[in-house]
């Protein structure tokens, strides 16, 4: 429970917000009147730990509210006065960012909001795409399902950076939702050695990863079809030489 002691106003307010009977907010007018009242209460800024240091009681509560203070004007709602040592406030107004996104993709109702974030600020939708701890089978399936239930995957892979757009082409791939093997020709005709290194890479860390291996043997048969298909655009004798030797190891590994 959150409690704040520096006003009667404040306290009642931050510890009602975290509660599980505390209703979503659904404006701006809403959100305004909250922080309006925690500063009746309280001549201190609001506390960034309430919103962000823990998950409430209620989910999505905090959900809807975390939403605001990411789109809120700095005279609204400031991330100046973090205690956290870095250089300006914007790192940590990212890592509240990534907070909302994580949030959303594990609950149903904050998957909604996101083609409304994505018309608003996709750069907020697109950190989350890239999370590092969202790099698992799992949470990378979740991410494409939203993508492809709102019709932005094709966007978001055009936008990201290959390495990361290779993991989320893959799994939609494996659902039926595209043509791998049309795909990879594409990138491959544009990129050439950019893109065959990048898919390269994939390959290697599938091969590490014992625990996705099994998963992605027809992937990999994909990729390495399409791969010898396109040698000729590759002007790297190397990256050449390491598709032959990766595919040897792998076919290796699968039999």
């Amino acid at each position: 429970m959150i409690s704040v002691h520096h006003g009667p106003i404040g306290s009642v307010s931050l510890n009602a917000l975290t509660m599980k009977d505390f209703s979503c907010i659904h404006s701006r007018e809403q959100f305004w009147f909250i922080i309006t009242l925690y500063r009746k209460g309280c001549e201190e800024p609001f506390p960034l730990h309430a919103i962000y240091g823990s998950i409430w009681e209620n989910t999505e509560g905090q959900l809807s509210f975390l939403k605001y203070v990411v789109f809120a004007l700095p005279e609204v709602f400031s991330f100046a006065h973090s205690t956290r040592k870095q250089p300006t406030d914007s790192l940590f107004h990212h890592e509240v960012c990534l907070t909302v996104i994580r949030m959303m993709v594990k609950n149903e109702v904050g998957s909604a909001i996101i083609p409304h974030l994505w018309d608003v600020n996709r750069d907020l939708v697109l950190r989350g795409v890239m999370d590092p701890e969202k790099n698992d089978l799992g949470s990378i399936a979740s991410i494409v399902d939203i993508c492809l239930e709102h019709n932005i995957l094709s966007d978001v892979v055009e936008i990201i950076p290959s390495d990361y757009g290779i993991r989320l082409v893959v799994v939609a791939a494996t659902k039926k939702f595209l043509d791998l093997g049309k795909w990879l020709n594409n990138k491959l005709t544009m990129d050439k050695d950019v893109f065959f290194e990048e898919c390269l890479n994939f390959l290697k860390g599938v091969h590490q990863s014992c625990a996705t291996l099994d998963q992605y043997v027809d992937t990999t048969t994909s990729f390495f079809k399409v791969l010898k298909s396109c040698s000729n655009l590759v002007t790297s004798e190397q990256l050449s030489e390491e598709l032959e030797s990766l595919e040897s190891v792998s076919s290796g590994d699968l039999e």
